[in-house]
């Protein structure tokens, strides 16, 4: 049993980091369009 739970807990943290890391992504992207795009459209 424990090492079921603990392949869920490893599960959850794999999820937990990769929508953290998506958040973090979108939130930069979100945060300075500009210097994403506007030096190529410039």
């Amino acid at each position: 049993k424990r090492q079921i739970s603990t392949s869920r807990e490893r599960e959850f943290l794999a999820i937990t980091a990769y929508e953290t890391v998506i958040q973090t992504g979108t939130k930069q992207v979100a945060a300075q369009p500009r210097e994403l795009f506007g030096s190529t459209s410039t």
